[in-house]
């Protein structure tokens, strides 16, 4: 619920600057992904990428 009250992002992204929340999530989506998939773990890897477009693009992010 505070997830989503906060734009999408929890309450350790809204302390930290959108920079830092940038490397995170582009962390989480490259190294995080590898990570998942070493394991044998599902890593939802287009579904984070879709996701990561839409915040990251202006034009997508608007709507």
């Amino acid at each position: 619920m505070m997830k989503d009250a906060l734009s999408g992002g929890g309450f350790d992204e809204t302390l930290s600057s959108p920079g830092v929340t940038y490397l995170g999530d582009s962390f989480a989506l490259t190294v995080g992904n590898m990570m998942e998939l070493a394991r044998g773990e599902d890593t939802h890897a287009g579904r984070e990428a879709v996701r990561y477009i839409g915040r990251y693009t202006p034009v997508v992010s608007s709507h």
